[in-house]
């Protein structure tokens, strides 16, 4: 797990991760829950995690200059792959 502090939040971020039927709620219970992380290309992060509704969740968050700030890149449902590693990994 990382430690965040700050979500960073603009009109392009919520507009896309709304193109994927995720909300910034549950982006929040997915960064402050227990979840697994593992680095991706260009220094990002990718959480996978779950929601209060039982879904899970990636969410790719890039560290800003800012210590334990991150901005949210995209978020969607997991895939298969997704949802096994995060199942093995908890």
């Amino acid at each position: 797990m990382i430690k965040i502090l700050k979500l960073l939040w603009d009109t392009w971020n919520k507009a896309h991760i709304l193109r994927h039927n995720v909300v910034p709620y549950e982006v929040n219970e997915v960064c402050y829950s227990k979840h697994i992380t593992v680095k991706v290309k260009k220094g990002r992060i990718m959480l996978i995690g779950p929601t209060k509704a039982d879904r899970i969740l990636v969410v790719i968050l890039q560290e800003k200059l800012e210590k334990h700030t991150y901005y949210i890149v995209t978020a969607r449902s997991a895939d298969k792959k997704e949802r096994m590693l995060y199942t093995n990994n908890i």
